[in-house]
C-alpha cells in the first residue's frame, strides 16, 4: 500500500469512526489495517489533517473507553457473584458470613475450599 493509499484508508477509518461511533478495533478490523497504525494515525497525523474529525474521534475514543471501564466492571461483579453462588452451593449457607467464607474467611466451620476459623 502506498503511502497516499494509506492515508485515504486511514482517513476514511477516521470518518467511520466518528461518523459510526466505531471502536478502534472495528474500524482497523473492516479497512483491513492495524489498531496500533490507526491510533498512532489519530494521535499523530490527523489532528493536523483535519481538526475537527480529531476533536470528533477523540470524543468517540474517549466515551468508548468510559463504556470499557463501565462493561469491565459488570463483568467483574458477574464473576464474582458467580463464585458466591457457587460457594453458596458447596458450603451451604453459613450463619456468621452467608457464605462467603473465599472472601472474608470468616466461616464458623471447615468448608470445601479448606477454611476454617
Amino acid at each position: 500500500m502506498t503511502n497516499v493509499n494509506r492515508d485515504v484508508v486511514l482517513l476514511k477509518a477516521c470518518k467511520d469512526v466518528a461518523r459510526f461511533k466505531y471502536t478502534l478495533r472495528h474500524a482497523a478490523k473492516e479497512y483491513r489495517i492495524g489498531k496500533s497504525t490507526l491510533h498512532k494515525y489519530i494521535h499523530k497525523e490527523l489532528i493536523n489533517v483535519n481538526k475537527g474529525l480529531y476533536d470528533s474521534v477523540i470524543e468517540v475514543l474517549e466515551n468508548n473507553l468510559k463504556l470499557r471501564a463501565i462493561r469491565g466492571g459488570e463483568a467483574t461483579a458477574r464473576r464474582f457473584g458467580e463464585i458466591k453462588k457457587k460457594i453458596k452451593d458447596i458450603c451451604g449457607t453459613h450463619e456468621s458470613c452467608n457464605g462467603e467464607c473465599m472472601f472474608f474467611r470468616k466461616c464458623t466451620r471447615k468448608c470445601a475450599f479448606g477454611l476454617e476459623k
